[in-house]
């Protein structure tokens, strides 16, 4: 496993599963919302971890890739 990263384009919070864009280029990667730590939404940049599981690449172990991304969001909802 390669540690990546990427931003993620699409989070369905409601169905439990997004997609993230590699930096890299790569074509997007499929997560379940279990693989995210908790604050995670679309638009975050991320760092994952690809794992192939029956031929499909799956994003694992999900993780902001800096606290300095998720600062203006959480201060734009009214977190200090």
């Amino acid at each position: 496993m390669e540690l990546m990263t990427g931003v993620v384009f699409l989070f369905n919070k409601a169905k439990g599963f997004g997609f993230i864009i590699p930096s890299n280029g790569d074509k997007e990667v499929f997560f379940e919302s279990t693989e995210c730590q908790p604050g995670i939404d679309q638009g975050d940049k991320v760092s994952f971890y690809i794992c192939k599981e029956n031929n499909v690449e799956l994003a694992k172990m999900i993780k902001p890739l800096s606290i300095d991304n998720e600062l203006p969001r959480r201060r734009a909802a009214g977190y200090q």
